[in-house]
């Protein structure tokens, strides 16, 4: 009760917003979009159970038949059957843009009687959105215009988080050799900070006191269990941990959760690790953020959430994308090239800390195929802001790869995103495709991976450091890059591979470089796997260590 009381008090606007909500659509049947944190702090902390709520609606397929306070979570493509009369956004607001346009092409497909409503206080009906349309402030109806007198103001909660969380953090003291590792989406046990996390266990490194922080109950756990050092937040000995940390390591940029933790390392060393060297636009680079950044309002509220520190350090891979990239991208105080520690254990045979996260039964499987003679290729799509993939977009036919990899002996492993589009699992009962679980990790099985197949993403630049061929498969490059990133090279030559545009012409490029063995890309990997790595070995987590140490400790 206290804790909702407290809620209201710091966000009087938003409950005022909800109030009048209520007001004018209490008869209305009422979808909530997007079920993550703001969903469960909206329904942590304001009541809704005089409105005629259906259900949550979210595009990631693993979270349907699961429930936020009690409220059901619905799959995209079942918005037609729920057939809501209002759905309101509980996506943050500077995504607006890129979520709400396919909710309003939804609902004019489907001919409904639907409007959108966002942040509590605009709405748009369908039929005022066309495809040309970029900021879909244009189109909304404001429902409580005296809103934007304050609309230049920051929230009050992240104004008190700010004040105190700096505060504590000037106040209690530093311990120097105190270390915490932040989890990918401050959760999980994964990437670059999982491996120099496990250089320092398998190192020793007992005058160092670090831990790996998570805000995941089951990552806690596990590592618990594994006698890891590891603690999690919130918690008020792991808040008082954060304020004495001495240096914090990361691999992503702050999410919104808990935003005060990132208060409580004011003062601490801040070191980015980073988790991709590709070809997309990242951090202050992205044309969204640059438009973002001209506004004084985006730019107080970017600095009261910690969304760009200022890093002490920034690891980069090579000149190319220190130069190219990751300078102007973070502005960090200095730069150090040390390569990326995820990809020292594809010079090596894994251990049981490397195993630590993976799908261990797919990739136990992977190498048991290798030993029966099978050859392997991993398939791994990019994320893309629409949410769509070529299987749901009917490009490619898995029951046709299930068929192709049976007559030619090869094993199909598919890693799509962590956020599902469908339900992929269910194509686990084709021969000759393992459908590699999406929130795993799949470095360790990728030493075993004998062809390589990708769009956008940047794992294929990891892979190859080992030397092996990749094909390219961007069936939709001209809505990808007008619709979901910007890339900031030319494609065609920083990927070194055969691109492919449809189903036939993949599996024959699959024929040429897996059962004929033409390899027409050999030296164009080299070369670009020279400019991507400078030093391209197996010994990235010891570099980066020694560096930190004779800096910092």
């Amino acid at each position: 009760m206290l804790k909702k009381i407290f809620y209201k008090i710091t966000h009087p606007f938003l409950w005022y917003k909800i109030s009048k909500f209520k007001t004018i659509y209490g008869d209305k049947k009422i979808a909530f979009y997007g079920a993550g944190i703001f969903a469960q702090e909206l329904f942590e902390n304001f009541y809704f159970s005089d409105l005629n709520i259906l259900g949550i609606i979210d595009r990631d397929y693993g979270k349907k038949g699961t429930k936020i306070a009690n409220y059901e979570i619905f799959f995209f493509d079942e918005i037609e059957t729920l057939n809501p009369d209002i759905i309101v956004s509980t996506v943050i607001n500077h995504s607006k843009d890129k979520i709400i346009p396919p909710i309003l092409t939804y609902l004019k497909e489907k001919n409904l009687k639907c409007k959108v409503v966002y942040d509590f206080n605009y709405e748009i009906a369908p039929e005022n959105y066309n495809e040309k349309i970029t900021k879909i402030d244009k189109i909304a109806k404001n429902l409580n215009p005296i809103f934007n007198v304050f609309s230049s103001l920051p929230s009050i909660i992240d104004i008190v988080m700010w004040l105190t969380g700096t505060f504590l953090a000037n106040l209690v003291p530093k311990k120097k050799n105190s270390i915490l590792f932040l989890g990918k989406n401050s959760r999980y046990f994964l990437d670059n900070a999982k491996y120099l996390y496990n250089h320092l266990v398998r190192t020793n490194e007992t005058e160092i006191d670090f831990s790996f922080l998570t805000e995941d109950k089951q990552t806690f756990e596990l590592l618990k269990e594994k006698n890891l050092p590891v603690c999690f937040y919130p918690d008020f000995k792991t808040a008082y941990r954060l304020l004495r940390t001495g240096i914090a390591i990361t691999a992503d940029n702050p999410s919104d959760a808990h935003i005060i933790k990132q208060h409580f390392l004011f003062g601490a060393k801040k070191i980015q690790l980073w988790h991709g060297v590709g070809f997309k636009t990242i951090e202050f680079t992205m044309p969204e953020i640059i438009e973002n950044m001209k506004s004084i309002k985006n730019r107080l509220n970017y600095f009261l959430k910690c969304r760009f520190p200022k890093y002490d350090i920034l690891n980069s891979t090579s000149a190319f994308y220190t130069e190219n990239v990751f300078k102007p991208a973070f502005l960090p105080k200095e730069i150090f090239e040390g390569g990326y520690p995820r990809n020292d254990v594809m010079f090596r045979e894994p251990d049981k800390l490397d195993l630590i996260e993976t799908d261990i039964e797919n990739y136990n499987k992977i190498i048991e195929y290798k030993n029966q003679g099978y050859k392997t290729i991993l398939y791994a799509p990019t994320f893309r802001d629409s949410r769509n993939d070529p299987i749901s977009d009917g490009v490619i036919n898995l029951e046709e790869w299930s068929q192709y990899g049976e007559k030619n002996k090869i094993i199909f492993i598919l890693k799509f995103h962590p956020t599902p589009n469908t339900n992929y699992t269910e194509f686990n009962k084709l021969k000759n495709i393992i459908i590699y679980n999406n929130t795993k990790d799949i470095y360790p099985a990728l030493r075993n991976i004998d062809l390589m197949v990708t769009d956008y993403s940047s794992i294929y630049m990891d892979y190859l450091l080992i030397n092996k061929p990749v094909l390219f498969f961007p069936y939709d490059y001209e809505k990808y890059i007008s619709k979901d990133r910007n890339i900031q090279f030319d494609y065609n030559w920083i990927t070194p591979g055969s691109k492919c545009y449809n189903q036939d012409e993949l599996f024959q490029e699959i024929e040429n470089v897996l059962i004929n063995n033409v390899d027409d890309y050999k030296e164009k990997r080299e070369e670009i796997k020279n400019m991507a790595f400078k030093d391209p070995d197996g010994n990235s987590s010891k570099r980066i260590w020694d560096f930190i140490k004779k800096k910092y400790l």
